[in-house]
């Protein structure tokens, strides 16, 4: 989890010196077909890969453009708020 954090305030900062959205930045990085697989030398990942397809769906669903402009203008008068939208994988044995 620490590791998570660590790497999801760093793509945060990314986005704030780039000034874009940090989803964006997320979408940029996420694995594609034909990438190295980091836990097999020589492997390549195959596929189509759902997450940036379940992020668009979440986008949609919890209103995220909407609610992004409404915390950027707020933000104009007076900086106190922040939405980010990250995904966050648990593995759970059993």
């Amino acid at each position: 989890m620490q590791g998570t954090a660590a790497i999801e305030a760093i793509i945060e900062h990314i986005a704030h010196v780039l000034k874009k959205d940090p989803t964006e930045i997320r979408l940029n990085n996420l694995i594609k077909d034909g990438d190295s697989l980091m836990a097999e030398p020589g492997a390549t990942f195959e596929g189509e890969n759902p997450i940036p397809k379940m992020i668009e769906e979440m986008k949609v669903s919890g209103d995220y453009i909407e609610r992004k402009m409404f915390v950027d203008n707020y933000n104009k008068v007076c900086y106190k708020r922040f939405l980010s939208l990250f995904l966050l994988n648990v593995i759970t044995k059993g």
